[in-house]
């Protein structure tokens, strides 16, 4: 088979994609001080542009589960970046608040459809080659978002007009999805896991073949490499299976609540850490481009080593800990005059954020009697519904009160998750066999 740099061309087309969705984000969200004085809008009106995103995700969210019964994520995912290089075109051209609204719907719409095709894309790549793809791939959105985050910053030092900017990411982008973002593989299914591997999840489940044939209908693929399910305590993973809950656990309830927090303090980065560096720091709009980026450098470097320093403190000691930092980084940006400064702390803001989501997703998908696929859903439409409410009162207070006050907001929603922490102190039961590891 022909490689690209030793690569499938089948994982280079998905690493591509998630490339994409970072760099497209960051590459706007850059920009941002550009967009608002284009279109004579106030922070008000950047909290509705922001508001009709949190509405186009959720959105793309509710519809991608029933369109995905009929389409394959393939063919979805390219639906998805064509409408997203559309919304560049969109905001080169736009020039009032109707006009932003409009295509940051387009582009929340866009990026929930994207996410997931390119999610189901890796786990397909998982399935038929049988190997790690996703932690990889959430990296290389990361390196998107420092990449937007670094051409939008060399684009506003250079003085460049925003629709030259958007314009040339977007025929570039087009051009490499032309090369190689051809290259995706069929969606797997369960029929294609080895006939071997079905029989040993059935056996070490106490069930026959033909119930577990009828039971996974309907199953998540990557249910299949779940790792409890090759546990050598077969008599927790039995009882686990045989007491499927029928309704959400307020657990899971309260970890969506958390993310929603945590959502809201990584959100401000990116959506209003660079107005906050313009109008209240006197930074120029280069170095305000630049803090999205950092802050995702730092989350990412922070993310490949969490794993490493959990084996040794636990989720608690972790959690507890990297908040704080984000907290006393808060206060710092707050109360802090200096650019420079405050570059620094939105880059160790991202280190301190880096194990949130893991931690909440990682207990909760692990809750005795709640499949992951359900928790994690269920977490995500919690985690996005803030898009639908934070955004604007922040404007709001933006408007009325200064931008430094109203990042009092992500401040509050940190302490909230700091004290949601707690929750977290004892090993879950789940977890049990794996951290005695």
């Amino acid at each position: 088979m022909k490689t690209i740099c030793g690569l499938r061309p089948q994982t280079v087309a998905c690493l591509f994609y998630f490339l994409c969705a970072g760099l497209i984000y960051s590459q706007i969200m850059a920009r941002m001080p550009a967009i608002k004085a284009q279109t004579g809008i106030d922070e008000t009106g950047i909290g509705m542009a922001l508001l009709s995103l949190g509405c186009g995700a959720i959105v793309g969210f509710v519809t991608i589960g029933f369109v995905s019964r009929y389409v394959q994520s393939k063919h979805l995912i390219r639906v998805a970046l064509v409408a997203l290089l559309g919304v560049l075109v969109l905001l080169t051209f736009a020039s009032n608040l109707f006009w932003m609204c409009g295509s940051f719907a387009l582009m929340g719409l866009g990026f929930s459809w994207l996410e997931v095709a390119s999610n189901t894309q890796a786990i397909n790549l998982e399935i038929a080659y049988n190997r790690s793809y996703l932690a990889s791939m959430h990296a290389t959105f990361s390196v998107g978002a420092l990449s937007g985050s670094l051409l939008g910053s060399a684009f506003a030092f250079a003085g460049v007009a925003l629709g030259t900017n958007f314009i040339a990411a977007m025929v570039l982008l087009f051009v490499l999805f032309v090369l190689i973002g051809q290259n995706l593989i069929d969606d797997q299914n369960n029929d294609q896991v080895p006939a071997q591997a079905k029989e040993t999840d059935a056996a070490s489940l106490g069930e026959d073949t033909a119930t577990t044939a009828e039971t996974e209908e309907g199953v998540h693929t990557y249910r299949k490499n779940d790792a409890r399910l090759h546990d050598d305590n077969t008599t927790l993973i039995a009882k686990q299976a045989s007491t499927v809950r029928r309704g959400i656990p307020l657990f899971i309830v309260v970890c969506g609540f958390l993310s929603l927090c945590a959502y809201c303090a990584e959100g401000v980065v990116a959506e209003w850490g660079v107005l906050l560096m313009t109008t209240e720091k006197s930074a120029s709009e280069g170095v305000a481009a630049l803090v999205y980026g950092c802050f995702s450098l730092f989350m990412a470097t922070a993310r490949f080593s969490s794993n490493v320093i959990k084996r040794y403190l636990g989720d608690f000691q972790l959690l507890f800990g990297s908040l704080l930092l984000a907290l006393c980084c808060e206060l710092v940006v707050i109360n802090i005059d200096n650019p420079y400064v405050c570059l620094v702390a939105f880059a160790f803001m991202g280190v301190g954020l880096a194990p949130v989501m893991p931690i909440i997703l990682s207990r909760a998908g692990r809750y005795p009697g709640v499949r992951p696929a359900l928790a994690s859903t269920v977490i995500s439409m919690l985690a996005y519904s803030g898009m639908l409410v934070i955004p604007p009162v922040l404007g709001y207070v933006a408007s009325h009160f200064g931008l430094e006050r109203a990042f009092f907001i992500p401040l509050m929603a940190i302490c909230i998750v700091l004290g949601g922490s707690f929750l977290f102190r004892k090993p879950q039961h789940g977890t049990a066999t794996e951290q005695s590891k």
